[in-house]
């Protein structure tokens, strides 16, 4: 029955010699579409439709990129920290730590080439803000500080959810209940609760239904699961699309994800691998790249390109990002193939 898929083709369809789950790229390709379509929206000069769409749909990237960042660590790292405990954290916190100085010369060059406005006040106010409260505007890659943050003290987490995970998850939901009251938690503390909330949620949901068992949210006929999202974004927008929020933008979060991810399934299970299909599962599978890459061509055409304004140029600019950075991925792709495919004399 197409309505009832088993989670497990999702992880089958990887090709051999990759094993990716190709369901979770796909996920992470829809997110980066989206997070290019938010950004894309500067394109529109503060058009309402655009902004309607950016605040209530496109707004769900930041926090899915970094919330399946934690689905991701606990998905496959927790096995290997469960084996090798310090092997693994030594790893995990070098990628957050390799994140974060990313960050760091992404922030300096852009006070280098004046992209940036100069600090406001004291430098060590300045770096305060940046590196433990929040980001002042504009600051590029300023996602990657947090998904840095969260690799870092990955580790702890683990080693929590390995020990004592029920005490974990209630700390975590009573410390996001916080912000339903109107206590404003900072950006990086806000990031850093979309990715706990990746890594406490994969690990209720692998402990309850096993990685091999049917889900039970992919066993909803199609018309139901879209009905279900439908509700959520209007009780999301009725709300005001509360971003701060964390426990109402996460449960919106999960409905998206739901839906793209029961999206792929039908299309995987109706053998429906059309060239969009590939790029956007690809993307996913190179979404670091395509994140990093997808800034700068962002910020050159709205410095360098004269925009109208209004639903048509935001159309025009985020299909020319979109473009671009889907062409990058595939050169890179191509050019790495070269490099380690097999040389005959």
């Amino acid at each position: 029955s197409q309505n009832n898929i088993d989670i497990a083709d999702v992880d089958r369809a990887a090709p051999k010699g990759r094993p990716r789950n190709l369901g979770i790229d796909f996920v992470r390709g829809s997110l980066i579409v989206l997070m290019i379509l938010y950004h894309s929206a500067v394109f529109s000069q503060d058009d309402p439709y655009v902004i309607l769409l950016r605040d209530n749909l496109f707004t769900v990237s930041s926090g899915g990129f970094v919330f399946m960042a934690g689905v991701t660590i606990r998905k496959y790292a927790f096995k290997n920290f469960c084996a090798n405990r310090y092997k693994s954290s030594r790893h995990l916190v070098l990628r957050g730590t390799r994140l974060i100085l990313f960050f760091c010369s992404a922030v300096l060059a852009g006070h280098v080439f004046q992209m940036l406005p100069p600090p406001d006040g004291a430098v060590q106010d300045y770096l305060v803000r940046v590196f433990l409260l929040s980001y002042p505007e504009g600051v590029p890659y300023d996602v990657l500080l947090g998904i840095g943050y969260l690799f870092c003290i990955s580790p702890l987490i683990l080693y929590l959810l390995q020990r004592k995970a029920l005490p974990l998850v209630v700390a975590l939901l009573a410390f996001s209940a916080v912000t339903t009251v109107g206590y404003r938690v900072g950006q990086n503390a806000w990031i850093v609760l979309c990715g706990l909330w990746g890594m406490a949620l994969a690990h209720v949901s692998m402990a309850m239904f096993g990685v091999k068992q049917r889900s039970m949210m992919l066993q909803l006929p199609w018309r139901y699961s879209l009905g279900a999202f439908l509700i959520a974004a209007l009780a999301y927008g009725a709300l005001g699309a509360p971003k701060s929020n964390v426990i109402v933008y996460v449960s919106y979060l999960v409905f998206v994800i739901i839906m793209i991810y029961h999206f792929f399934s039908s299309i995987l299970h109706n053998k429906v691998h059309t060239w969009i299909v590939k790029a956007v599962y690809k993307a996913g599978g190179m979404s670091l790249f395509c994140y990093v890459v997808h800034v700068p061509v962002c910020i050159i055409l709205e410095k360098y390109i004269e925009w109208n304004g209004g639903v048509a140029s935001f159309i025009i600019g985020s299909s020319i990002v979109l473009s671009l950075t889907i062409i990058l991925m595939l050169l890179v792709e191509f050019s790495v193939r070269r490099v380690t495919a097999p040389q005959y004399m």
